[in-house]
This record gives C-alpha cells, structure tokens and sequence, in this order.
C-alpha cells in the first residue's frame, strides 16, 4: 500500500520533507526540511499546503501559492520527485532524461547549429565531440538553457525548457569552461557559500556533511582548505563541478571539463563521473579528447558548420566511419569529406512521446532575497579580505592624495573643495570598475539557478560603500590635521567633510558598476575609466569656467560639478592669494616719461572669500536663471547627485537583466 495512504490511516496530517521528522521523507537536496503538507478533510478530498519550501510545491503542472484542495489522483511535485496520494513517490525523470526537437540556432544571421533532433537517456555518460567551431558548446549552451535555440524545442524529463525553465533550473548543474568559482576563497568557502545560497534550507552541519560527500567523491578532500588561485587547473575543474552537485543535479552539462588535466587526473575524473551516472545523474560532456570516448555510453559527433553527423552508442561509431581509430574520424568531419556524413546522418524514426505537461505557466521558485543579500555581502567581503594586497592598496590611495594636497597647498584654497570632490568620485569609481566584468561568468551561473539580481548589487555597494566611508575618514583626518591651526579649517567640521565625500564616493560607485557591467573585460573597463573621469574634471566649473547654456546642461549630468558647488557650500571660507604691486617696482622713464607697469607678487597673508561666491563665478548665468532661490544650495546639490544614482542604478539593473538567457525574474 502506499506510504501517504498508510499514513492516514494513523493520523489526519502528513508532513512531507528532508527531515527524517516528517511523515514521507524525500532524501534530496532540493526538498526543504519540511516542504509541504497533506491533510485529510472527507472522503476523496485533502488539503495540499506549501510550508514556506524553498523550490516550491506543483500540482498538476502549477505551483501553488496557498492551501489547495486535491484529490488521490492528482499529480503533485516536489523536488525530483512526482506522486500522487493514491501512487507512490517515483523519481521526476523518465527513461528520456533529454529529448531535444528540431533545435538550431543562429548568431548574426549565420546558422551556428543547424535543426538537430536526438533523445539522452538516463544516467548516461554521453560525449560530445568534432573540431574547433563544429558548434559543440553551441548545443551543450541549448541544452542547458545557458543560450536557448532560436528555433526547436528542448523538454528535460518531458517538460518544455523554455516555459519551465524556473522550475528545471533546480534540477541541472552547468559547468562552463570558465571557472565559476572566485579565486580568492578557499574551496571550503566556495562551496559552502555556494550551498548557503542555493540550499537556504539546510543548516549548519548539513551544509558540512554534504560538502565532505561531494569532496570524496571528486577525490579532492585534501585541498578543502587551499585557496582556489593557487590549486591547479585540474582541482579548480573539479571544485566547479563540486558547486553544482551540491543541489543533486539529475542532468549535468560540462563544457570541456578535461581540458587542464593531466592524463592520471583525467583517468581520475572520469571515474568520478561514472560514478555519479550510477547514482541517477545524466552527464553531458563537450571534449576534443577521442581517448575519453572509452568511457561514454553514447557519443555525439558534429561536422564544421554545426551539424550532427552522429548519434549512437559510442561503440558503434568506429564501424559507422569505417575506420579503426577515433582520430581518423575527425578528417570526415571537416571540408569537402564531410558533405557525404551530412547526408548520411538521419533523424531516428521513433522519437518518445512527451508523458509530462509540456508547459507549467512560468514557475516561479521562491527565493530568500533577504538571506542571498547577506551570504552574498559575507563572501565579497571575505573575498576582500583575503586579498590582502588589493585591499591594503584600495585603502592607501586615501591618504597618499591626502597627504599630496597637504604638500601642495599651504592654505585651504578654492580648489581644495575641487580636489576633495574629485578624489572621492576617482574613489567610487576605480573601487567598483572591476567588479561586476570580473564575476560575470559566476554571476551569470548563478543568476541561471536562483539569483536575484537586487541582493546581488546591494551586496556590491554594501561593501564597497564600507570601503568608501573607511577612505573618506582618513582622507579628511589626513586634511584637518594640516590644516587644524590654520584660520580657515576644512569645511568647518570635519564630520560635514567626511559625510559628504563619503556620499560622492557612494554615488561613485555606482558609476563604477555601470562601466563594470557594461563591458566584457577587465581590459575594457579599464580604458573607459578615463572617458568617465575626465569630464567630471572638465564640467565641474573649476578647471575651465562655463560660459555657454550647453555646456552648462552637460555639467548637471556630472557628479563634480554638484559636488564641488556642495563642498564649496559647506566650507563657507577659502584663502585666496593676495597680489601687490611691489615696491619700488614702479618708475617714470626719463626719455619716454612713461610709468613702468608694476612687479606684481604674492604677500604673506592671503585674502578671505566667500568659497561658494567664488566657484559660483564659474557658472553661466542661466544656472540662476533655471533653479532661482534653489541655485547654489547644498540641497538642489544633494538632490541632483541623488537623481542621478536612481538613472543609474535603474540603468545597472537593466543592463543586468538584459544578459538574461531564459525567462529569469
């Protein structure tokens, strides 16, 4: 008889979970420790409740969103697993793991892979393989949702990739070629972060259990406290890898994961891999290795162009090429040769018909955004940490500028506000530049399975707002200091000062994201950096006055044209050099009676000024004109600065959100 059934027969509530306290366990990650409940009501009726499950609860191909009333024969959904009260818990995946149907794909109006049709069964080990462009990462990026076909349709365990994919998601691990792992934590790290923000519902020493499992089966348990930038590439594979067996995948898609490894280590690395077939798991597998094909169970060969020339068990393929090593099939697969393969090569007949619901209304899981924010902002800052160097660097840019201006003026000139403005946007900036175009990969991963993109930036700017507030409060201790016994002190009030650079840094920040993700490296970012800076320099009104309507409107797009005005407002007084003729300097030329022009030169005691009067000389007069009464307050400062941390911001999340491959929310 069926457990749920027999259950009831004891008591009117069935709890179902991970935990061994509930009623019917589930023994797989994506099940929460209590996920759901059943309760009896009459006859053939029952209550089906979500307990706040992390994956969610579906019945009938529809996730629910409060308590829903069922009968025996409804098919529920939990995890992997699908049952009924009436049929017992069977696994989600059928004989076909992976049916793919006429899917191709296009890039720039050139066919990348053309309409391809096989079927995956379970816990198989398949190979995919052909020369350099065939279109092999193509497919593997199809068939993991990492880029969906233009054209065709994907159903992993019968149901439609695409229109599921909020639900699938839980049940695929990915491992591109790029690693996907931060190089600055230790493996330990990595993968307990990674398991905290995938697996919220697990504690503490589940957290460990699970991962010491998947460190002995990846064989890599010795290195569990090593820092990931220093293991090898082999071991840096391996713990990517691990990331993703940490939510139970029944479909794992690896992009040339033997590529680094040295021949013991691959030998080491397949076998860890058929070992996870055995235990349920699908393993999908781009290589250019041919010694590899000995331990698949079917191989996929694919000819320049992207077409798929063969599919079948792998110890077929030899005969189906008529030759006698796998080396010599690749010159079929290449120039004129590989015309007569391509036309050879058929779609099979008898394709599977699809069991499951073909579409289940956009899933959406649920997701602790509160919990991703703060494991999201404990491992950046671990991150920072550990590299000591970077971060000790980040923090003594402050005070070496600081002491710099200290050299340089003697007195707190008009432009020390100028300076104070644009050392904290240089700060803001250069601190975030890199910071998004360096984790894309990990991100994008990440963002594929259940990352939200909101914690994710909050993270970003916590920490790097931190690191801000840590550089402002030197720079302007480094200045008061200076400048303590002179009469004109800095902004009065240092805590003033420090506020409001740490705020131009904040608003910097945020101008650093935006150039960070709109790039595609490291190098590039790099080399917009001055294309960012340079005009807050140029508009600020400092440097060069404005003397045009245009160029005025161009400057309110400029944090360091509010900035300076609003550090001006709050210093109230600068020195200004005081020139006087010199003595003596001035003579009548006795053949041309003509007065000599005077040597004019610099006295001790300079001139004090209004600090606002003497920026606000550098505007054109249509600023007054525009803003009225408003015009040169530190609040019309602070709301501009403000406007334009909301576009950009708005501006950043868009651009995130545009690299979305599948329907993410």
């Amino acid at each position: 008889m069926n457990l749920i059934l027999q259950k009831f027969k004891e008591k009117t509530l069935v709890t179902l979970g991970h935990s061994f306290d509930c009623d019917v366990v589930f023994k797989s990650s994506s099940v929460s420790q209590f996920h759901a409940t059943i309760e009896w009501i009459e006859n053939n009726k029952y209550i089906l409740k979500d307990t706040n499950s992390e994956n969610g609860v579906f019945v009938n191909g529809k996730k629910i969103h409060g308590p829903e009333i069922i009968t025996k024969s409804d098919a529920i959904y939990i995890g992997r697993y699908r049952f009924s009260i009436e049929a017992g818990p069977e696994n989600l995946s059928n004989d076909i793991a992976i049916r793919v149907d006429g899917i191709s794909q296009i890039f720039n109006k050139v066919v990348k892979l053309h309409e391809t049709t096989l079927e995956i069964p379970k816990k198989s080990l398949v190979a995919i393989l052909g020369p350099s462009g065939c279109g092999k990462s193509i497919l593997l990026k199809a068939l993991s949702g990492d880029t969906p076909p233009k054209k065709g349709h994907i159903y992993i365990f019968g149901l439609e990739l695409n229109e599921n994919y909020e639900y699938l998601k839980t049940q695929i691990g990915y491992v591109p070629q790029d690693d996907i792992v931060h190089g600055d934590l230790t493996v330990l790290e990595s993968l307990y972060y990674a398991a905290r923000l995938r697996l919220a519902h697990l504690n503490q020493f589940q957290i460990e259990k699970k991962i010491d499992e998947i460190l002995a089966i990846l064989n890599i348990s010795e290195i569990k406290n090593s820092t990931i930038k220093k293991i090898s590439g082999g071991q840096r594979k391996r713990v990517c890898i691990g990331v993703e067996l940490l939510t139970d995948p029944q479909i794992l898609f690896l992009d040339e994961p033997t590529s680094p490894l040295d021949p013991q280590t691959v030998y080491d690395f397949l076998e860890a891999l058929r070992s996870l077939t055995l235990n349920g798991t699908t393993v999908v597998m781009v290589t250019h290795k041919p010694e590899e094909l000995h331990y698949m169970d079917k191989s996929i060969f694919m000819a320049e162009g992207g077409h798929v020339v063969y599919y079948d068990n792998t110890d077929s393929f030899l005969d189906y090429f008529h030759v006698d090593d796998a080396v010599k099939v690749y010159p079929n697969l290449v120039g004129d040769e590989s015309k007569k393969w391509k036309e050879k090569y058929r779609t099979p007949l008898c394709i599977s018909e699809i069991h499951e619901s073909s579409k289940m209304n956009h899933l959406i899981a649920k997701t602790d955004y509160l919990s991703q924010f703060y494991w999201l902002t404990k491992r950046y800052l671990n991150i920072k940490f550990n590299d000591k160097v970077n971060f000790f660097i980040l923090i003594a840019q402050a005070p070496i500028i600081a002491f710099l201006l200290c050299m340089i003026f003697d007195s707190f000139s008009s432009a020390v506000p100028f300076f104070i403005s644009i050392s904290a946007i240089w700060f803001g900036t250069n601190n975030a530049a890199r910071e998004i175009v360096s984790e894309e990969k990990i991100f994008k991963r990440e963002r594929m399975y259940n990352q939200g993109i909101f914690p994710y930036l909050l993270s970003k700017l916590s920490i790097l707002s931190l690191i801000s507030l840590i550089q402002s409060i030197l720079f302007t201790f480094i200045l008061y200091t200076h400048f303590e016994k002179s009469s004109i002190q800095v902004m009065n009030q240092p805590i003033d000062a420090c506020l409001w650079m740490f705020y131009l840094s904040f608003a910097s920040t945020m101008l650093g994201l935006v150039l960070s993700a709109s790039v595609n490296s490291t190098e590039k970012v790099m080399s917009i950096i001055p294309l960012a800076l340079i005009p807050q320099i140029m508009l600020s009104g400092v440097v060069v006055p404005i003397k045009s309507i245009f160029v005025e409107l161009l400057s309110y797009l400029t944090f360091s044209r509010w900035g300076t005005e609003g550090a001006a407002y709050l210093q109230n007084q600068v020195a200004v050099p005081n020139y006087q003729p010199k003595p003596g300097s001035i003579f009548i030329d006795p053949a041309t009676q003509q007065i000599s022009k005077p040597i004019i030169e610099k006295t001790e005691k300079d001139t004090i000024a209004n600090a606002l009067e003497k920026i606000s000389e550098n505007y054109d007069d249509s600023y007054t004109t525009t803003f009225g009464e408003l015009a040169s307050k530190i609040n019309l400062d602070f709301v501009a600065i403000l406007f334009l941390i909301a576009i950009l911001f708005v501006y950043l999340f868009l651009s995130i959100k545009q690299k979305d491959s599948m329907k993410i929310y």
